[in-house]
């Protein structure tokens, strides 16, 4: 591989090989990969119960950095055994001001062991994404050393995951066989590519014996509106072929068995419009939500305008500007004030745009009683005041 370069994407600030022909040359052309994975694991991550997002076989983190900025309030936990990839992989999470992600240099398998490998880099030329790892005798004079990991021994007990992602080159049952405990407590869906092999034998026959349900899933790797607006398809009709698991019991299950079809199912011309559809409704709102975190480069420059004395901080927000903008989040807070803003002289460079903010006085009362309490006896003025001061902080409800 080649020099680095820095590309500006959908995700953010993203470091790749430049030279890379595949997911590096997508970021470059595109700004974004794997748009259709992406976008139906952000689905899934807020469908599901509040949980943690595993990425197994992260790569350069398309998909870490993606669900970490998405949803700040997740933990994400990434596996990638190629050292100079998740050399890049840190540097991505880095660039992009992520404190929810935990990185892990291991092969992921189905035990925890020092192990040696042999890659196949000199077979995979220029597409870094593909790199295969054969474990062999650690005695040998081969290859390199490096951690085997089972998600179980790395992944906490008393957590709970929401989803699993695994891109592991041919490893998916061993990954899958060393988180057995983790889906048999969290019942995360399940995401991974599998080139179209229903008969994958006895991956699928693990997944149903622990209730699991499993549908086609086919990613585009081009997408006509994507981050750069480039009308040149440079991967052709190319595709991939995945398979999306949710167990049984899930709250995903029902709108899987409406919206993809089974594997049981052979992958004819309907099933293809069918995930054709999909992905495009996913998609859409994918790039929404990235779209309204772009906002907190606006806020923090707002704020430390406000901060330096270049706009009025005691000068309210009008009320029609506050709507437009829509109130910030904690989580474009955090994002925005990722440089040094101290916490005393944060609330009252947000004061305004908290003030502008719609308040149904009589809602807040009635879902907080302290605060009603307080105002009846007179130790805040009113519901709004309460908002102001502490409640927006506190993460009440307007």
């Amino acid at each position: 591989m080649s020099e680095i370069d820095r590309y500006e994407t959908l995700f953010g600030p993203m470091f790749h090989h430049a030279d890379d022909e595949v997911i590096g040359r997508s970021l470059r052309e595109y700004g974004q990969w794997a748009i259709d994975e992406i976008a139906l694991i952000a689905h899934i991550m807020r469908g599901e119960a509040p949980g943690d997002f595993i990425d197994l076989g992260a790569n350069v983190g398309t998909h870490t950095v993606g669900i970490a900025t998405l949803f700040p309030d997740v933990e994400v936990f990434s596996f990638e055994a190629n050292p100079r990839t998740h050399q890049l992989l840190c540097t991505n999470v880095i660039a992009n001001g992520l404190t929810n992600a935990n990185l892990f240099n291991y092969l992921v398998s189905d035990v925890s062991a020092i192990s040696r490998v042999v890659t196949n880099i000199a077979d995979m030329g220029k597409n870094l994404g593909a790199v295969g790892f054969q474990v062999v005798p650690v005695e040998t004079s081969v290859g390199q050393v490096l951690l085997q990991a089972s998600v179980d021994d790395v992944y906490a007990a008393d957590r709970s995951a929401a989803c699993i992602k695994v891109d592991v080159c041919g490893m998916e049952l061993k990954a899958l066989r060393g988180a057995r405990r983790t889906l048999e407590t969290s019942r995360p869906a399940i995401y991974f590519e599998n080139g179209a092999r229903a008969d994958a034998g006895p991956l699928f026959d693990d997944l149903k014996s622990l209730g699991y349900e499993t549908f086609w899933h086919i990613n585009f790797p081009f997408d006509e509106q994507n981050f750069r607006g480039n009308a040149t398809n440079v991967f052709g009709g190319s595709v991939e072929i995945a398979t999306l698991c949710v167990h049984r019991d899930s709250v995903m299950a029902a709108e899987a068995r409406s919206t993809l079809p089974p594997t049981d199912r052979p992958i004819d011309q309907h099933v293809w419009y069918q995930c054709v559809a999909s992905n495009a409704l996913l998609r859409s709102a994918l790039k929404d939500n990235f779209r309204r975190n772009d906002r907190a480069a606006w806020l923090r420059s707002e704020l430390l305008d406000r901060r330096t004395g270049a706009l009025d901080v005691a000068a309210p927000v009008p009320v029609e500007a506050a709507a437009a903008r829509a109130m910030p989040s904690f989580a474009e807070i955090r994002r925005a004030t990722l440089l040094d803003i101290p916490g005393d002289a944060l609330r009252p460079l947000l004061a305004p745009y908290i003030t502008a903010a719609p308040l149904d006085e009589e809602a807040y009362l009635q879902r907080y009683p302290d605060v009603a309490e307080a105002v009846a006896t007179q130790r805040i003025e009113s519901a709004r005041e309460h908002y102001v001061i502490a409640g927006y902080f506190e993460g009440r409800r307007a």
